[in-house]
This record gives structure tokens, sequence and C-alpha cells, in this order.
């Protein structure tokens, strides 16, 4: 059931209407919006009645006080009597002008609202760092699990420490003054931070790291564009995702200050060609890299194979083992691409010290991977690199053992054969030794009888 009424917008009737209901409990009506032209219409009482109405409500869920140009006497009116929302789940009070007294008359109400999960104050200029410590203080111990303080005045976040909010998942905060974060690193249970155009440094960077660092954190989109960070910041991040597993998406672009040095960094973090097993074990999680714009030849090169990196890792996302494989094929496998990699890397090349890592029985497999997915030169060049280790394939001694074996079958049979012969050679020398015998008894027999007679 659609559980929002439409009405004619600047029509106070319409707007009467849906207030009777909030008045009535009605159970069909679940969201309400109040519109920016019917401000000129609500009294400084009709304030008071609405926020009693709506503390009254059983079923109001979701409310959207947005662009009402509520300054903070008109939010003392609207909270006076609002001081309770059991169902309330989601509150915005974006693009208005109230500050910390329009605040402080929140506190009761957010306090109470044990089941509120977002909260939108965007676009309040008037919202400074007390505003935000009140708030934080107000809703420790609830249910909050959005936070959106977008284009506000906070300059500090520190009360967040001190005030931990145990199941925030997103925390907006951009366009604001933010210089002090301190620790984030027990929010292990954020899952996206936006900090854009808030010149959080060196300290904040710091901070976030040992939040990327932490075991069992659960960030996946941090988006810090422009904000105040150089190629120091740059390797901070890039030491924290080396072993992280988590982070899919990582804004750094705008006008942070990243260099040639920053951009080489985290190309070796998404495929670090020094060997084989850094290659397969670089980080195949992040899925999206923002780094900022440059005319340079170097880094536009460097920028190239980083979106190439986080191309395969978005191709065979949530496999990195397929992700690692299809880096290894593509670059160790590859003279081409590896020996452009280790330049822009600063690693010494040769086709030896890529081979000499491969297991000598992987060797064929390798071989057959590279007339695969490459042409029959790069073949040809590292099955000569090869060639050295494919000889330790053999089992020396075996063949050695087999070849003796070989050997001493064909002694076996030529000695038989000799036997044969021999046998033979007997057979011939004895018959003919009886003919010569005959011979000689023949003669001696002829003699005997010319004697006689």
């Amino acid at each position: 059931m659609n559980t929002r009424v439409r009405r004619l917008p600047g029509f106070w009737g319409a707007t009467r209407e849906e207030i009777n209901r909030i008045k009535n409990n009605d159970p069909d009506l679940t969201e309400f919006d109040l519109d920016h032209n019917d401000m000129a219409h609500i009294t400084d009482s009709a304030w008071e009645l609405l926020g009693g109405y709506i503390a009254d409500n059983d079923y109001l869920n979701t409310i959207n006080l947005v662009y009402l140009q509520l300054t903070d006497t008109k939010m003392s009116l609207l909270f006076k009597n609002w001081t309770r929302g059991s169902t309330l789940t989601t509150l915005n009070l974006s693009e208005n002008n109230f500050g910390v007294d329009g605040v402080r008359s929140m506190v009761p109400l957010l306090r109470s609202a044990r089941n509120l999960r977002r909260l939108d104050m965007d676009e309040n200029q008037n919202i400074n760092t007390e505003c935000f410590r009140l708030i934080v203080e107000s809703l420790n111990g609830g249910t909050i699990e959005e936070l959106r303080m977008l284009n506000c005045s906070i300059d500090d976040i520190t009360a967040l420490e001190h005030y931990p909010l145990q199941h925030l998942r997103e925390l907006t905060l951009n366009f604001n003054k933010i210089t002090r974060i301190q620790s984030l690193e027990n929010y292990t249970h954020l899952e996206c931070l936006r900090l854009r155009e808030n010149k959080i440094g060196r300290e904040g960077c710091r901070s976030i790291a040992k939040l990327l660092d932490k075991v069992g954190t659960r960030l996946k989109y941090l988006d810090i564009d422009s904000a105040d960070m150089g190629d120091e910041e740059a390797e901070t991040f890039a030491n924290s995702l080396k072993f992280n597993t988590v982070v899919t998406s990582l804004d750094l672009g705008g006008e942070n200050n990243i260099t040639e040095k920053g951009f080489t960094l985290f190309f070796r973090l998404l495929n670090d060609v020094s060997s084989i097993d850094n290659t397969y074990n670089s980080n195949h999680t992040l899925t999206k890299l923002s780094l900022p714009r440059s005319t340079d030849a170097t880094i536009k090169k460097l920028k190239n194979y980083i979106d190439d990196s986080i191309t395969i890792n978005e191709r065979h996302r949530g496999n990195p083992h397929s992700a690692g494989r299809a880096k290894v094929i593509a670059t160790q496998l590859n003279s081409n691409k590896r020996i452009e990699f280790c330049r822009l890397q600063g690693l010494a090349y040769s086709y030896d010290s890529a081979v000499s890592e491969i297991e000598p029985l992987l060797l064929p497999e390798a071989l057959a991977l590279v007339g695969k997915n490459h042409d029959q030169r790069e073949l040809y060049q590292i099955l000569i690199a090869t060639v050295p280790h494919l000889v330790s394939i053999v089992d020396r001694r075996a063949v050695i053992r087999q070849q003796i074996s070989a050997n001493a079958a064909q002694i076996a049979a030529l000695t038989a054969k000799n036997l044969k012969l021999n046998t033979e050679l007997a057979l011939i020398e004895s018959a003919e030794s009886n003919r010569t015998m005959a011979a000689v008894d023949n003669k001696l027999g002829c003699r005997k009888r010319c004697r006689e007679n």
C-alpha cells in the first residue's frame, strides 16, 4: 500500500488534512513530508501542535522536514512536545537554518528514539562542532546506522571516540571543515565513510589507516577526495590496503597532491611484479580507485596500468585466485609488459628471474599458458630462458637406472646370442674334427692293405 499522501504544493488545506491523519493515528500514514510552500501558513502554536501530534503517533517512521528554513526558534517550538518517537526510523532535517540551540531542542527526542536508523542534516551551515558533539552524544547507545551532515561547519569529530555509535554503518561528512579526527579504529562496523573536501591531513589519514588495518573491519567505501593528501598519506593508505580484503572503492582524487611516487605505490599495490608470488598476492579487492588528474606522461601511463589492474579485479570480483592468475599471465608471462612494469616500479628485469620462481614441474603448464595467451616470439623467448630449468625436471638418477637396466637387458640378449653361436660353432668344429679323423683312418687302412698284398 502506498502510505504517502499526494497533495497540491502550497495548499494549507492538504497539509492540514495530512496533519489530522497524524493526530488521528492513521495506521496507513507512515511517512510525512512538509512542503516548504506551506511554511507561511504555519503559526508558532501550529508548530507546537505538530510536534505533539507526531510524538503521540504510533505509525510514523519517516519524517522529512527539508528546505523549510527552520530556525532555532521554530525548532524549539517543534520539539517542545516532540520528545519521543518509538516508531521513528528516519528523520531528515536537511537544508535548514538552525544551529546549536535548535539541536539542543532535539536532544530529548534523539535520546528516546531508540529505533532511529537514519538522521540527515545536510546543508545546514549553522551546524558546527558543538552541534555534532550534542547529536553524537544523544545518539550514543541507540541504533543509528546512517548519519549525514554534508556541507555544514564541523571542524572536529573526536566526539565519535568519546560517544561511540555501535551500529553506525554510513557516515557522510563531505564539504565540512574537519581537521581533527583523532581515532576511528574502533568503528570496525562502519561500511561507508565520506570525508570529501575536508583538510584531514596526515593525522586524519593515519587514523583511517588504522581502521583499515584493524581485524574485522567492514569498511568497503572510502571517499577522501580533496582531503589535503600527498604522497606520504598515499603511502599510508597503500600499506594499509596491502592485506585488506574488504575495501572495494577508494576515492583519493580531486585536489589531493599525489605525484608519480604515490601513483607508483598504488600501481604496485595492485600488481607487484617483483615476483610471481607477489603478483599473485597483490590487492585483488579494489574495484574502484580514483586518483588526481594529471598531464604528466608517466603518471598517465601509471594511471592506465592501474585501471587495467582494477578492471581485472572487477572482472574476477570475489575470486582472488582467478584475479591473481590473470595478472600473472598478463604480466609475468609477457616480457614486454614485465619489462615496462619493472621499469615503472624501479625493479631489475630478466627472463631468468621470472622463470626461476616457477616450480620445474609446472614449467610445461606455464609454457602452455604463454603459447595460449601471447605470440610465438614470446613463447620462443621464454623457452630459451627455461631450458636450464626444464633439464631440472628430469630425475637424473631414475634415468641412469633406466639406462643401466636397458644395457643389462641388451647384455643378457647378447650373452644368450653368443651362447647360441658358441654352441653352433662347437658343433661345426666337432663335425669337422670327425671328418678329419675318418679321413686319416681311411688313409691308414689303405696303406695297411697295400703292404699285406
